[in-house]
């Protein structure tokens, strides 16, 4: 037997890099192969961060949207989430549903996440709850409240200098606040949103 818990890990890390620069058909696949190699050993920690970046990737690729929800429903009954609560698949339904112009759901899904994050105290995970609610109402072209969920998780990562997620909330609150058309206010996040890290080209090899 090799090391699968290991290369669980390893097949983590490019779907992360994929999901994250718009390739999330591809992410997909690298999850999915970390989940197998994570069951066999049953390392339910790799299992539950392979299928929350599959969920992930599901929400945001080109998988029919309701056959993305029956597969993240699936994903939200795995016995893996013993570490913490499912807020990631929360999330990825959120969005879907969000989608799927169920926008009931969808905010039903998002105040579930939230509360299970902060009830499990997980402040990172409370700020990613946040930035979905922010997503969720600007699919359904509630820009106001879209703007305020929006800002409150910019302000929160600003605050923290966490820079791994600020790029890609500040080029969301960007394009919201112009679409609001507060043009001067959405200068800056989408400054920070065009010097994040994922502009930056993959490496062949992934």
């Amino acid at each position: 037997m090799g090391d699968e818990a290991g290369l669980a890990l390893a097949y983590w890390h490019p779907a992360n890099l994929l999901w994250a620069s718009g390739r999330s058909d591809e992410g997909a696949v690298r999850a999915r192969r970390g989940i197998e190699l994570a069951l066999r050993v049953g390392d339910r920690f790799r299992e539950a961060a392979c299928r929350g970046k599959l969920v992930q990737s599901l929400a945001a690729g080109t998988t029919p949207v309701e056959r993305a929800i029956l597969e993240c429903e699936d994903h939200l009954k795995a016995d893996c989430w013993d570490g913490e609560p499912p807020f990631v698949v929360l999330g990825a339904l959120a969005n879907l549903h969000a989608h799927a112009d169920r926008i009931d759901e969808a905010r039903a899904l998002v105040d579930q996440a939230l509360d299970e994050v902060r009830a499990a105290g997980l402040a990172w995970n409370v700020v990613s709850a946040i930035f979905v609610a922010g997503v969720v109402e600007r699919s359904v072209s509630n820009l106001t409240q879209a703007e305020t969920h929006l800002r409150t998780a910019y302000e929160l990562l600003e605050a923290e200098d966490d820079w791994s997620f600020l790029a890609d909330c500040g080029g969301w609150l960007a394009c919201v606040r112009a679409l609001l058309g507060d043009v001067e206010r959405a200068r800056r996040p989408a400054q920070v949103a065009r010097g994040g890290w994922r502009n930056r080209p993959i490496p062949p090899q992934i």
